[in-house]
């Protein structure tokens, strides 16, 4: 957010967002929305003013059997709010078609995140036409992906349709690592098209 408040008036970025990051960049498309040019969501959460974070958790709950075993319960820290994702979870269901040094490097790098409450992210990702509204977005569909399954990027573009879709097949969540040109050639077509 402060890049983007440091901006001058007439510059724009365009903002991805890979995974729960869409919730990131959809929350600066509503604090800064002439700023950006446009919005990619990589296999990313896609809210909306009619699809809040709540309503898309209840809908990936329902789709998901992930809900109790993603997290690793040996590192968990309830005290300080954080915990990890099990690293046998992340290569069997997110690096699952990537090459084996990403997810090695991915391993040596995994460090326990906050967990926020559903009630702090419901309120600080509200969202507006107004604002949030107003900004391009283009959605990247990763077909393999196994932790945000086609069906439930469907269901969300469904929802909340995008300017533009894009197709990566034989990506797994970790599409920058799977297919990496792929992704490439999307995020170079999107820029010469919003930029």
């Amino acid at each position: 957010m402060e890049f983007l408040l440091s901006l001058a008036e007439e510059e724009q970025v365009i903002l991805v967002g890979h995974s729960f990051g869409g919730l990131c960049i959809s929350v600066a498309m509503e604090l800064f929305p002439t700023k950006i040019a446009a919005a990619v969501f990589v296999s990313a959460w896609l809210p909306s003013p009619d699809l809040n974070y709540l309503d898309l958790l209840q809908e990936y709950k329902s789709r998901s059997e992930f809900n109790s075993i993603m997290l690793d319960e040996n590192t968990n820290n309830h005290q300080n709010g954080s915990r990890a994702f099990d690293p046998q979870f992340l290569a069997s269901n997110t690096y699952q078609l990537s090459p084996s040094e990403d997810l090695t490097l991915a391993l040596s790098l995994l460090r326990p995140f906050p967990i926020f409450g559903d009630e702090d992210l419901q309120e600080n990702t509200q969202l507006t036409r107004d604002n949030y509204g107003i900004v391009a977005k283009v959605y990247i569909v990763c077909e393999q992906d196994k932790l945000f399954k086609h069906d439930f990027q469907l269901f969300m573009i469904e929802r909340n349709p995008p300017n533009d879709v894009k197709v990566i097949a034989g990506a797994d969540h970790m599409s920058m690592f799977s297919k990496p040109q792929e992704l490439f050639s999307y995020l170079q077509e999107i820029t010469d098209t919003y930029y």
